[in-house]
């Protein structure tokens, strides 16, 4: 896998397949934050919820991790990067997200994350990986003028967002952002399978510590009742099955417009939030969410 050639016509079947990816995974993605929200309503806490998702899901990175290994050779210096950028954007980043979540609601977090394609095409772009037209500039204007304004309104019950919230999952969107970029050339020596497998099971073995090392173990593994059907939903359908979704489609399709079109689960979530946890978007936030999503749109229609 690591010497194919990746297909670049519009009209082989792979390309749509890796559309049709990245867009599913998005949508499972998405419904992460509601979850999380539904878990931490039983008395969860945010990093209990998040050791209890990686540590359901970690078998599975495992299992397919063995399996990939005995049917291909890899470096130990490339599992190694895998590892790393693994820690960095499966692990920090999601606890990054996991504890704005405790302090802001699951809408205005969507609307946030949503603006990670627009940092993955800035730092694309600082990498020369990526030219920022006058559209994708537009975009980038849009989408960020979108983030300051739902960040004004009220959030929940508080009278405004919880900066120290915003500010953690927009940090663990500049990460995720870093791992997407950095992740597309290792992927394709080592394969899908491969790659995320192993920095995945990373990131889970990282949050195994930090649960012995925190001494929340015993509270981890006693959770409040209605908690664990919850996390092993998040672990499969929103932590390991979009992982490997998302990485497919990221090396078909490449960072920046793989990322265009991870705009259309975060779109879903705000009504999904609304209707599952009650949650009612502020007149800036729906005001901000649009901004975003237009930003979103213009990306996707870029050259």
């Amino acid at each position: 896998m690591s010497n194919e050639t990746v297909p670049q016509s519009s009209d082989t079947p792979i390309i749509p397949f890796a559309i049709a990816s990245a867009i599913l995974a998005s949508i499972l993605f998405s419904g992460k934050g509601i979850l999380a929200k539904a878990a931490m309503s039983h008395g969860s806490s945010a990093m209990g919820i998040l050791a209890l998702r990686m540590g359901f899901a970690a078998p599975i990175y495992a299992t397919v991790l063995f399996w990939a290994l005995r049917r291909q050779k890899v470096p130990g210096k490339l599992l190694g990067k895998s590892a790393v950028l693994g820690l960095l954007g499966c692990y920090l980043a999601p606890t990054l997200n996991f504890y704005g979540l405790g302090t802001v609601s699951a809408s205005l977090e969507r609307v946030l994350i949503h603006a990670c394609p627009a940092l993955i095409l800035v730092l694309a772009w600082a990498y020369g990986r990526q030219k920022i037209t006058r559209l994708v500039a537009l975009a980038l204007a849009i989408s960020y003028l979108g983030v300051a304004i739902s960040c004004l309104g009220r959030d929940g019950g508080n009278t405004s967002a919880n900066p120290t919230g915003v500010i953690a999952i927009l940090t663990g969107c500049i990460i995720y952002a870093f791992f997407v970029v950095h992740c597309v050339e290792i992927q394709k020596q080592v394969g899908t399978l491969i790659f995320t497998s192993t920095a995945m099971l990373a990131s889970a073995l990282a949050c195994l510590v930090q649960t012995l090392f925190s001494g929340t173990l015993t509270a981890t593994l006693h959770p409040p009742s209605g908690v664990i059907p919850i996390a092993l939903v998040l672990a499969v359908f929103c932590t390991a099955a979009p992982a490997y979704l998302s990485s497919y489609g990221m090396m078909i399709l490449g960072a920046g417009r793989s990322a265009s079109f991870s705009m259309i689960g975060p779109l879903l979530t705000p009504l999904a939030a609304t209707a599952i946890l009650g949650e009612r978007m502020s007149v800036p936030q729906i005001g901000g969410f649009a901004l975003v999503f237009t930003g979103g749109l213009l990306l996707s229609r870029r050259g």
